[in-house]
């Protein structure tokens, strides 16, 4: 979905609200070596502006807490998370969450443990409840557009997918 600006901004705030379907993948989409910010780089919520698409914002959403494939689930959930599973361009500029603990049912939601709010982490490990809620980001004078991508790789929306129910973006 692209939104118009009304005018010039120097900076963007942005909030999402989102629940997880079936096995997220967060920053290990099944092509790994398709990491492009045009490529569905991450299963979850990419925000950009512009034409080429710049970096604003990523909301990634994990396979689950406990799970052995690391790239899968969420920077700050374990101490050895490889950095080169978060593409360079998205930096430290993303929030990842997810709504399992321990197992996932393809095609079942979790509405009970909303994404991105800092709360259902259950693992002492799970830091990734550290870092949630608005994402402020101050970039160069423009006009551009903003837009707003739903991204999951598994091919169809009953294996996974990232509903939300609220995106909120101001520009200033």
């Amino acid at each position: 979905v692209f939104f118009p600006s009304q005018g010039k901004y120097s900076q963007v705030c942005g909030l999402v609200v989102g629940y997880q379907q079936g096995s997220m993948d967060s920053f290990a989409p099944n092509r790994i070596d398709v990491k492009t910010i045009n490529d569905v780089y991450v299963d979850g919520i990419s925000i950009t502006h512009g034409n080429p698409r710049q970096h604003l914002w990523t909301y990634a959403v994990g396979l689950r807490e406990k799970v052995t494939s690391s790239c899968n689930r969420c920077p700050g959930d374990i101490a050895d998370y490889p950095v080169s599973c978060i593409p360079d361009f998205v930096g430290n500029d993303y929030y990842c969450e997810t709504g399992w603990v321990s197992s996932f049912t393809r095609g079942r939601h979790v509405w009970d443990d909303p994404l991105w709010d800092g709360k259902g982490c259950h693992l002492s490990t799970a830091h990734s409840c550290d870092r949630y809620g608005w994402f402020h980001k101050q970039v160069n004078t423009t006009t551009d557009y903003i837009e707003v991508r739903l991204c999951a790789d598994g091919g169809s929306t009953t294996t996974e997918d990232v509903l939300a129910e609220l995106i909120e973006i101001w520009v200033l």
